[in-house]
């Protein structure tokens, strides 16, 4: 099940990046910086499911990293949530064509769907990963002093 994983997230790692460079080539910016941003999401969602594939999870992140990773996740869904508002809006006034590409909207409001998927995924598995994959971090016990300082003379 992980291959699956890792697969589909590399997968939309490629898509975001070539998007990109697509969506620039048209001069369609809106998209392209949609793009890049789901293909960010993606490759930290990939080196995710990698670390986690090879047990080295735990040895890269702490569940506190992985909740600020979470968090990265619930931001981007939110910022790509007002982005696709935005262009809804957008379209519904404009009522602007899907061709040519670089004055359509519709082609970003599609991009902030792909957006907000990825940063509800990357916030699921960050979550689940920092949740049940992680036993808090074994720290190494205190070793005792025996050194003159710490012994006490008494009278």
């Amino acid at each position: 099940m992980t291959w699956v994983r890792l697969i589909f997230s590399f997968t939309y790692t490629l898509v975001g990046l070539s998007g990109c460079f697509a969506f620039f080539y048209f001069k369609n910016y809106p998209a392209a910086v949609l793009a890049v941003a789901t293909g960010v999401i993606n490759a930290i969602l990939s080196h995710l499911h990698f670390l986690n594939h090879r047990n080295q999870l735990q040895e890269w992140y702490n569940p506190s990293h992985l909740r600020q990773i979470s968090w990265f996740g619930f931001y981007s869904f939110a910022v790509s949530t007002s982005i696709l508002v935005y262009f809804a809006v957008l379209e519904i006034m404009d009522k602007k064509p899907l061709l040519p590409i670089q004055d359509s909207a519709v082609i970003a409001m599609v991009w902030c769907l792909i957006t907000l998927k990825s940063g509800l995924i990357l916030q699921y598995y960050a979550r689940s990963y920092s949740k049940h994959n992680h036993t808090l971090l074994r720290e190494e016990p205190a070793q005792e002093e025996t050194s003159a300082e710490t012994q006490e003379i008494t009278p």
